[in-house]
């Protein structure tokens, strides 16, 4: 059983290969339609609710919803079998660590989700004022409105690139075969956050530039242009926003399944090495 720790491949071809054939895509929207997705959606959606998100610290957000929690693992990993294998137990301690670094981004991009979502109600109530409104004096406290809107900081304005790379150039997945699948579709997962980020962040900076030009233009007609504009990219906003939130949380979930599946593994193959030095 232990083989399957000690195998450490030269060559991450053969893995790169076999992971290939999976359909990922289709894997996600499976996913959705799971009910431990949906279970832990709710779990995680009464969190928010109950905890003032986002002032509530994304990283005591990743604490909760970590499964098994980080604090619990240098216990897993004290077992005789592991003191004999020193190599094995830091590699190991690497996976546990990235994978809980890798929770604590999602949670992070939750709170940048979060402020975003605040951020348009904020401006689409502004909008909806003006749908019988259009005196002057509306006007002008759409224009202000709208002022503060572009001066507020950009959720993903300064997006870390780091971050979507957490869990690449790692040897975990070529060396813990238990793991490679669940690291290799966590991967995908990280690079399609990514892109869904640098969307919306340009999106959003688009957004701004369009309202900026309008208020510098100081004529009514144009702030009255810039909120039928804003009615219509609000859709597209939103859904880019939960096509984003879903695979943050898909993320959450798939980190949990494949620490339980790797404690699981480590177990099961404990229990019988000890087993076999008893016989």
């Amino acid at each position: 059983m232990w083989a399957k720790f000690r195998k450490i491949r030269k060559d991450g071809k053969e893995l790169v290969d076999a992971c290939e054939s999976l359909n990922v895509d289709e894997e996600y929207v499976s996913a959705l339609r799971t009910q431990s997705y949906t279970d832990f959606f709710a779990k995680a959606q009464s969190l928010v609710n109950k905890s003032s998100f986002p002032s509530f610290c994304h990283q005591k957000f990743s604490e909760v919803l970590l499964e098994p929690g980080q604090e619990a693992i240098p216990a897993i990993l004290e077992s005789a079998i592991f003191s004999k294998i020193p190599e094995l137990k830091g590699l190991m301690l690497n996976y546990f660590d990235l994978s809980a670094e890798a929770s604590r981004t999602c949670s992070h991009l939750l709170k940048n989700i979060n402020q975003i979502q605040s951020n348009y109600q904020y401006i689409q109530q502004v909008l909806d004022s003006t749908i019988n409104d259009h005196s002057p004096d509306k006007v002008k406290l759409i224009a202000s409105e709208l002022n503060s809107f572009i001066n507020r900081r950009n959720p993903f304005s300064t997006p870390n690139k780091n971050d979507f790379k957490l869990i690449h150039d790692r040897k975990v997945a070529q060396q813990l075969d238990m793991a490679a699948k669940g690291t290799y579709i966590l991967n995908r997962a990280f690079d399609t956050m990514s892109r869904l980020v640098a969307r919306l962040h340009d999106e959003v900076e688009d957004n701004k530039a369009m309202i900026q030009f309008c208020l510098e233009s100081r004529e009514d007609k144009f702030s009255l242009q810039v909120v039928k504009e804003l009615h219509k990219s609000d859709i597209g906003i939103r859904k880019q926003v939960e096509e984003l939130e879903e695979h943050v949380y898909l993320c959450l979930l798939t980190i949990n399944r494949a620490r339980g599946l790797v404690i699981k593994e480590m177990t099961t193959s404990a229990g019988i090495e000890s087993l076999r030095e008893h016989v």
